[in-house]
């Protein structure tokens, strides 16, 4: 299976001069700035897991076993966990920084449920596995990790249609 990392490549290119410019100038420290310093953060490490699992996917017969599963898992477990803190990065700027403990917990449920499902794929093996001839296969189920996002998203956008006038 051959896959395109040029994409990604460059999208690592646009978000380290993204990073660079933010993390280069003077802001005071608010709660918005360090939620969107964390996005920029985790935005890096999975364009840079992205490209790490193609590869790895691509070339898995030259890669060790765990290895290959340690970080299609850290991938996935980034892959799920990220529209959380796009949620809390708008919740932030629409309520103007009331983020309360209990808000965290209830957006974070459905994430923690599936971060639970990736991190038991070892035993499982209903996402991804790695077969005796180390090819790694895709099952059905890893689209189903991402059904957290569309409802991460669906909530993104449900909110700031409703607080758009705050904006």
């Amino acid at each position: 299976m051959a896959y395109k990392y040029e994409y990604a490549i460059c999208a690592l290119l646009l978000q380290s001069v993204v990073t660079y410019r933010f993390f280069s100038r003077r802001r005071f420290p608010n709660i918005q700035n360090r939620l969107f310093e964390v996005i920029l953060i985790i935005g890096i490490i999975d364009i840079v897991l992205d490209i790490a699992s193609s590869i790895m996917i691509q070339y898995t017969m030259a890669c060790p076993f765990f290895f290959v599963y340690i970080v299609n898992t850290v991938f996935y477990a980034i892959q799920i966990f990220f529209p959380i803190f796009l949620i809390l990065y708008t919740i932030s700027i629409i309520k103007d920084y009331k983020i309360k403990k209990q808000t965290i917990f209830m957006v974070s449920l459905p994430g923690v449920a599936f971060e639970l499902f990736l991190f038991s794929n070892i035993f499982h093996k209903a996402i991804f596995y790695v077969d005796h001839y180390h090819c790694i296969d895709l099952t059905i189920c890893i689209s189903g990790l991402f059904i957290d996002t569309a409802c991460y998203i669906t909530c993104h956008r449900d909110d700031l249609f409703h607080f758009a006038k705050s904006l």
